[in-house]
């Protein structure tokens, strides 16, 4: 079981790639764990009761299902500072090789989002 703590967050910060607009998708392939078993696609929305949200899905290329995936999301101005985060959770577990949606209350207006996975579990095998 891999669990990512604090140390990770900061990070998680300073490597993910900016992205904004409808359909994003974020694939790092670099060499963290995060980078390289993750992919975030996401969209601002609108949530049924009109607040403000970032929807999507996060895929799973590892070969083992993750679960408790925690998001960073992060609002950034027109210079790409951070001017708010968010942290959320993925619905259910990631299945291997497969995605999960998540919608997450966005943390504050902004130009644009950074989303990113910044802690998971593997389940053990053969709980899946």
């Amino acid at each position: 079981m891999t669990t990512h703590g604090p140390g990770i967050f900061v990070l998680a910060l300073a490597a993910l790639a900016v992205a904004a607009g409808a359909g994003l998708a974020q694939d790092f392939g670099g060499g963290r764990p995060e980078e390289r078993y993750f992919r975030v696609e996401f969209a601002p929305a609108t949530s049924r009761s009109g607040r403000p949200v970032l929807q999507g899905y996060v895929y799973n290329r590892h070969g083992e299902w993750a679960y408790r995936v925690r998001l960073l999301v992060e609002g950034l101005d027109a210079a790409g500072a951070v001017t708010a985060t968010s942290i959320g959770y993925v619905t259910g577990d990631v299945p291997a090789g497969g995605r999960s949606y998540f919608e997450i209350a966005a943390p504050a207006p902004a130009a644009r989002w950074r989303v990113g996975v910044f802690a998971y579990e593997w389940l053990p095998r053969g709980s899946g």
